[in-house]
């Protein structure tokens, strides 16, 4: 799993800096900015605050974090549309999710 480039994206997405993605989920910045840099890994219960914080599914925000070994046994085309569903969910907005 790559936390740091799939928080980056997703955060990004999301339209949040670091700042407010970490007040939203209870971190500090700072640890925030230490899971992009790759120096920290978080746990589930991190994982599930982000991306409550982030208004998205926890399973998308694993999925973003995927990368080539997490993938095998699939496809590159199924891998492809995966990633293509989850870029769809993620530019249509956090208005998506509300109501749920």
């Amino acid at each position: 799993m790559n936390y740091a480039t799939g928080l980056r994206r997703a955060r990004r997405k999301s339209g949040l800096s670091q700042r407010k993605l970490a007040k939203k989920a209870g971190f500090d910045a700072s640890y925030i900015t230490m899971i992009e840099a790759g120096r920290r890994i978080p746990s589930i219960e991190g994982i599930e605050r982000l991306a409550e914080a982030m208004e998205m599914p926890v399973s998308l925000l694993f999925l973003s974090c995927a990368d080539q070994v997490d993938l095998r046994g699939i496809k590159e085309q199924k891998a492809r549309k995966l990633f293509g569903q989850l870029l769809s969910v993620l530019e249509g907005g956090k208005d998506e999710g509300k109501g749920h």
